[in-house]
């Protein structure tokens, strides 16, 4: 089958428990780039022993991270998978068919999301779109905290999902708050934010209801009260960053 070439790229610091699986479900592209942002544990040995090619870069944010990655390709057609992300096989046949004659500048990818074991079908998690497949001199990420792509030309949708799998513990879950919280404090630092009582509201009280109740997170049981209660924990928690950072 002929068609357009396919790069897929990888960001990693520290994923050598999801590294490989990742990996082996990518043989199907023509090309896989790891970019690493100075593991410390054997994330770029075994990228190297399944045929990624590991391109070490110190951490500069998401969306420079991804540019990055995407100017490291062969291929102008650039696929990004996170480590705990997996390309099924409907995902990588539907990917060929579409790249035989392009009708868009870059492609939505449906995702289906397992969080501590259990596949999420509400809360908003049972099918999320991503812009993750894009001709990379039509498109550019933006935004250093929830990074998007924005393009030149009009976006599709692809049918067939790409698995995540997001956290196996409360730990996982938590260190991710912490850092993504980290990031978007000084974002909101930076824009002079200030939150009021009814943004507190809002983001965190107004947030859970609406996720486990509205969005029936409660049907997925204990993971979905996880769920909704760690968005209210990441909203409050910027904003009390938000706050140290203004007293330093």
């Amino acid at each position: 089958m002929t068609g357009r070439g396919v790069s897929a790229v990888v960001l990693t610091k520290d994923e050598e428990a999801h590294i490989a699986d990742c990996l082996r479900d990518l043989r199907w592209a023509d090309e896989v780039i790891v970019i690493d942002a100075g593991s410390t544990d054997a994330t770029r040995d075994i990228a190297a022993r399944h045929g990624a090619r590991v391109v070490p870069r110190e951490w500069q944010g998401f969306s420079a991270q991804r540019n990055f990655g995407a100017a490291q390709a062969t291929h102008d057609w650039v696929l990004f998978v996170d480590a705990d992300e997996r390309s099924t096989p409907k995902l990588a046949d539907e990917i060929r068919a579409v790249l035989q004659a392009p009708r868009h500048a870059g492609y939505h990818i449906p995702r289906r999301n397992f969080m501590f074991g259990r596949w999420m079908r509400h809360g908003g998690l049972g099918r999320q779109y991503h812009l993750r497949l894009y001709d990379r001199t039509r498109g550019r990420w933006v935004r250093d905290v929830h990074e998007v792509v924005q393009l030149d030309g009009p976006a599709g949708y692809l049918d067939a999902v790409m698995e995540h799998y997001a956290y196996r513990t409360i730990r996982e879950l938590l260190e991710k708050v912490d850092r993504y919280t980290d990031a978007e404090a000084r974002a909101l630092r930076d824009r002079a934010a200030r939150p009021t009582p009814a943004v507190l509201l809002r983001d965190c009280l107004g947030l859970f209801l609406y996720k486990y109740f509205w969005q029936r997170g409660c049907l997925d049981g204990y993971p979905g009260l996880l769920w909704a209660g760690s968005l209210a924990y990441y909203h409050l928690l910027k904003w009390l960053k938000l706050w140290e950072l203004s007293q330093s």
